[in-house]
């Protein structure tokens, strides 16, 4: 068995999110005054000896690409998420997006793994502002933070299904095959109608679940996004 897939998660239309955060309920935006609309290109390999991990047995990697929001004041900020924003989310009328892709290569009749990987890349906003634009900018860290969370349980629903996925291989060469072959493509329904239910049940990020019914809170550490969503020039 191989199979390669590439799936995505665009998320909300945040300008009313943003304005509503600005508010006191939720939401936030954008602006260009210095700087163009930046694309950052980051790419990290999570190598279990390097950070911890402890039941990842597979390849890893989270890509970012976070895009720069400029402004000197607020309504500039706003309009810079809707003007500097790549492309595809202003098409889609997003302000972050998840995007994943994973690979592997089996023997249908052993579940020997000749071939296992999982890349997840985010695409998100960081307002880079002069200190006299703080507080500004600082109107929509709520928001920023918010739309990370969420792009982040996208991300850990994806890893931890990718291990469910892995696991079953794994089971299989010691038992049935033919079962575990069953159970990864139940699994791989999982993870799109997984991804798909969060979105329904956070209306795409404008609500935060309490509780999740998905599982995926021990795969959060695997997703974190290091980065503050202001930046100030220095």
């Amino acid at each position: 068995m191989w199979i390669w897939h590439q799936m995505d998660f665009p998320h909300l239309n945040w300008n009313k999110v943003r304005y509503l955060i600005r508010q006191g309920a939720s939401s936030l935006s954008k602006k260009d005054t210095v700087t163009k609309s930046v694309v950052l290109v980051i790419s990290l390999l999570n190598a279990s000896h390097a950070l911890g991990i402890d039941n990842l047995n597979f390849p890893f990697k989270k890509h970012y690409e976070i895009y720069t929001v400029t402004g000197s004041n607020a309504d500039e900020i706003e309009h810079a998420f809707n003007h500097d924003r790549p492309d595809h989310l202003k098409q889609k009328g997003f302000d972050g997006y998840t995007a994943w892709t994973y690979d592997f290569h089996t023997n249908d009749h052993s579940c020997e793994l000749y071939e296992f990987s999982l890349a997840v890349t985010y695409t998100l906003p960081q307002i880079v502002v002069s200190d006299t634009s703080l507080e500004a900018a600082e109107e929509f860290r709520a928001y920023i933070e918010k739309l990370y969370r969420h792009e982040q349980v996208h991300c850990a629903l994806t890893v931890k299904s990718m291990h469910d996925i892995f696991t079953a291989f794994t089971n299989g060469r010691d038992s049935n095959c033919s079962k575990a072959n069953r159970r990864v493509i139940a699994l791989q329904s999982e993870l799109i109608t997984n991804n798909e239910k969060f979105d329904i049940y956070t209306a795409h990020g404008e609500i935060e679940l309490a509780n999740s019914p998905f599982g995926e809170e021990g795969y959060l550490k695997y997703c974190d996004i290091p980065f503050d969503p202001i930046v100030i020039l220095k």
